[in-house]
């Protein structure tokens, strides 16, 4: 049998060289990124908005913020977009009411888009005091 012989570190001055040319071609064989583009026409902002509601997440399109359709109906919430107060009111199945701010995107003539912020509950049918309900979390 053959004595093991370990293997000899490489010397200080090709350490560099060697993570330059690993990480060269991480970067060359790496896949880009892409962003999911659900508003169209190449806009890097226009992409589908998550909103999570009591444990429930729902996915809102950007044709949603469309200003000539203010109401839209998505997986049984009704959504009323007011774009002079850049605000988004959800209603629930159950009559529970959501309250989220908008930010408005803009960059040209048409690339536009909107994000949402996190809302916040500001009516319970079961007449809960939404106050007292943040305050168990």
């Amino acid at each position: 049998m053959k004595p093991i012989t370990p293997v000899r570190p490489l010397p200080s001055a090709t350490r560099p060289l060697l993570g330059t040319v690993v990480g060269a071609a991480l970067l060359l064989l790496a896949p880009m990124a892409q962003a999911k583009e659900g508003g169209g026409s190449g806009c890097p902002w226009a992409q589908d908005v998550s909103l999570t509601l009591d444990r429930e997440t729902i996915t809102l399109p950007q044709a949603i913020f469309n200003p000539s359709t203010p109401t839209a109906n998505v997986d049984g919430y009704e959504l009323d977009v007011d774009h002079k107060t850049l605000s988004l009111r959800v209603t629930g199945p159950r009559g529970h009411i959501w309250q989220a701010a908008l930010t408005h995107l803009a960059s040209g003539k048409r690339c536009k888009a909107f994000y949402v912020g996190r809302p916040t509950l500001v009516f319970d049918p079961l007449g809960e005091d939404p106050a007292n309900r943040v305050a168990r979390k």
